[in-house]
């Protein structure tokens, strides 16, 4: 009976599996907007479920990766390139979450990076409140098919990549950034750059450079070189090269990552705007410009380390370093509240609740803050305070079921 129960479940398993590989590959674009003035090429492949059959993989192909091209109106088309953390059904969902978000976003309008805020709040509070360890990296774009220009935001993912015409060179396109999804209240930045006819702008995930082959080999170490070579190519010649080339370069070895490649090139602008690029144009008037050149690198990753809760010795000693660097209250308060976290783990509760007491200072009303704030003082026997955090949070946040049993233990036994 047992057998039997687990096979009706594994068959209604698979069944939800391929509705969301259905429903995946449906919301992947079919047709490019203004065809006559931009070119634009896509191509996307799920990472092969090993726990699926050949028959299986035919049907389902699950990815955490996506990527979409959408008209915003008047010339203008949103480009979007993204990576979710993990595989599998919750991945899926994710995209979907995203494409929708920022779609809906890009039509009420703003910047790529007020656009990705909205965004962000959206996939924060949809995914758990943060306390799921999944988030989003994404390039994002908006280009004006009438003048050429493009303005972008960059979220955590690689940097977009700018072939001019003509030119030997690459130009990365980058801002400062977290991941969508992180944290509630992530400050984003933009660029702008003014393409031309014939450039390209080429966006792609992990599952492209860090395809390994037999020997070790990054693709990565010849990617560029690559790209450089197909300057003159179309975007379909240049993704079908790459394609295949990535195929060639693994060769027996197995994928191991879902896979996006994007390029764009202007075809033919009414009338070209002829100015200079700017990189990473703060949104708001605190930014972060710190001296240290790892900065960007450093923060992503503390980021990352706390959402997948790796609560380690070099995380502590990060979190130290960037404080005082960050500008930003917004990500100086999020910095307060991760090492309050740590400390209270550590179970140094009076040092702890300095921290979280630096949080609230500039954000009075996170809610995680004072959920940890009355633990802390729980754990100090200082009730009345534990009690009065603890009511808080609730208020902000009526269904937290932890922090009820929470007061409810207090009412009963202190």
């Amino acid at each position: 009976k047992f057998n039997e129960e687990l096979n009706i479940l594994n068959r209604e398993i698979k069944r939800e599996m391929v509705a969301a590989s259905a429903i995946q590959k449906a919301i992947l674009p079919d047709t490019m907007p203004y065809p006559k003035e931009v070119s634009i090429t896509g191509k996307l492949k799920a990472m092969p479920d090993p726990t699926l059959s050949e028959a299986e993989r035919k049907a389902i192909e699950i990815s955490g990766d996506y990527f979409d091209v959408f008209e915003i109106g008047a010339g203008k088309v949103g480009v979007i390139i993204a990576d979710v953390t993990g595989h599998g059904i919750p991945s899926a969902l994710i995209t979907t979450m995203a494409k929708i978000s920022f779609y809906t976003h890009s039509v009420e309008g703003g910047t790529t990076a007020d656009i990705c805020y909205r965004v962000n709040k959206d996939i924060f509070e949809a995914i758990g409140v943060g306390d799921t360890g999944f988030y989003v990296t994404v390039f994002f774009a908006v280009y004006d098919t009438n003048t050429g220009e493009l303005q972008y935001t960059n979220a955590g993912h690689h940097k977009g990549v700018l072939i001019r015409k003509g030119e030997k060179k690459i130009e990365e396109l980058d801002t400062p950034g977290f991941f969508i999804g992180s944290f509630d209240g992530a400050e984003y930045e933009y660029g702008d750059t003014v393409l031309k006819e014939g450039d390209k702008l080429v966006l792609y995930t992990d599952g492209i450079v860090e395809t390994r082959n037999q020997d070790g080999r990054f693709y990565e170490d010849i990617f560029f070189d690559r790209l450089l070579s197909l300057k003159d190519k179309t975007t379909e010649q240049v993704i079908d090269f790459i394609w295949k080339d990535v195929d060639e370069f693994r060769g027996d070895s197995h994928e191991k990552d879902d896979r996006t490649i994007v390029a764009l090139e202007p075809l033919s602008i009414k009338t070209p705007v002829y100015k200079t690029s700017k990189k990473s144009v703060a949104t708001k008037k605190e930014g972060d410009n710190p001296p240290d050149a790892n900065f960007k690198e450093r923060l992503i990753q503390v980021v990352k380390d706390f959402n997948q809760k790796r609560f380690t010795g070099q995380l502590e000693k990060d979190v130290e370093m960037l404080l005082p660097i960050v500008k930003s209250a917004k990500n100086k308060q999020y910095l307060y509240y991760i090492k309050g976290v740590i400390l209270t783990k550590q179970e140094h509760y009076e040092e702890a609740l300095k921290a979280f007491h630096d949080a609230l200072s500039i954000i009075e009303n996170h809610v995680g803050t004072l959920n940890y704030l009355g633990f802390c003082y729980f754990k100090l026997k200082d009730y009345p305070q534990a009690k009065k955090y603890w009511e808080k949070t609730l208020v902000l946040s009526p269904n937290q079921k932890s922090v009820e049993q929470n007061l409810d233990f207090l009412k009963k036994h202190v």
